[in-house]
């Protein structure tokens, strides 16, 4: 272990005060905890950019859903599990460096007496992280939702944005792509990696405005219909139950759109594509038109 006298040169690791996790057989590790951490963190602050939230706080309590009771304090029927698990992952490769380190005196902008520390790093290697999630109680929307913000945290670690373990700030945790993102074993296409951002985007604007009382998310008296429906009667039943204006969610075969619906107009926005008064209604797979007072799916 750390913090063991040695004056060998072989056994220098043995002197740190602190280090990489490892097994015993010396083979780094990454706990699933400090992955869960650090993916919930970054994937709060870019829900609270793009739902608009106040606080990181209050992007946090929206993410329950997925992650499970983030404040404590509760009541023991109120927390909730997280839905997603992420494994511990095992760093193949890479090897040990050995640092020293030294506090700096705030007072002179020197080194500080007696503050001289000694880490071992583990540069180099790589990892195989596998996330795992279960649907069962997931809304449709939440369950495109979620792959979207783990696509957030894959950015995020591809482009150096999102670091894991301590010590960002000197350069620690930074990771570098090295092989595809599966989902279910395949290769996501870019299309459906679109549509699950977007959705991912879309749930979180809604879940501000459902915090702010502007959306009333009635589940139990949501009218589904199954079945195929033509256009015209589709038309019909949103006209009846939506005599007003209301918001779309449409995907399709190879997207998702956005739009607004307005006493028997549609107005849906492709992406950079100006705004639509119709659109392909055999590409449609599935639609969602939502108001502050209900929410009808087709």
């Amino acid at each position: 272990g750390w913090g063991k006298e040695s004056a060998s040169e072989q056994d220098r690791d043995l002197t740190a005060d602190c280090g990489q996790l490892a097994l015993k057989d010396g083979t780094a590790v990454i706990p699933g905890s400090t992955w869960a951490g650090a993916v919930r963190s970054y994937v709060a602050d870019l829900a609270r950019q793009t739902g608009g939230f106040i606080s990181w706080e209050e992007a946090q309590k929206a993410l329950e859903p997925f992650w499970g009771t983030w404040s404590s304090g509760r009541k023991r029927s109120a927390l909730r599990a997280s839905c997603i698990v992420f494994e511990e992952t095992r760093i193949s490769g890479g090897h040990s460096l050995m640092m020293r380190r030294t506090a700096v005196d705030r007072f002179t902008g020197g080194a500080a007496k007696g503050a001289l520390f000694g880490e071992t790093l583990w540069a180099g290697g790589n990892v195989l992280l596998t996330v795992r999630w279960q649907e069962q109680g997931l809304d449709e929307q939440e369950k495109n939702a979620l792959p979207g913000m783990l696509l957030w945290a894959v950015q995020g670690l591809n482009s150096g944005l999102l670091t894991v373990g301590g010590e960002s700030g000197v350069g620690r945790g930074i990771f570098e792509p090295a092989g595809d993102v599966l989902l279910d074993g395949q290769e996501i296409e870019e299309e459906k990696e679109k549509q699950y951002l977007q959705a991912a985007a879309l749930w979180c604007r809604r879940q501000k405005e459902v915090q702010d009382g502007k959306i009333q998310k009635i589940t139990s008296t949501c009218k589904r219909y199954e079945t195929e429906l033509p256009q015209k009667q589709a038309g019909e039943i949103v006209k009846q139950e939506f005599p007003g204006e209301a918001k779309l969610y449409l995907e399709m075969d190879d997207q998702v759109l956005l739009g607004l619906y307005d006493r028997g107009v549609w107005w849906v926005r492709p992406d950079d594509q100006g705004i639509w008064d119709s659109f392909p209604w055999e590409h449609v797979q599935k639609l969602v038109i939502f108001n502050e007072e209900q929410e009808l799916r087709l």
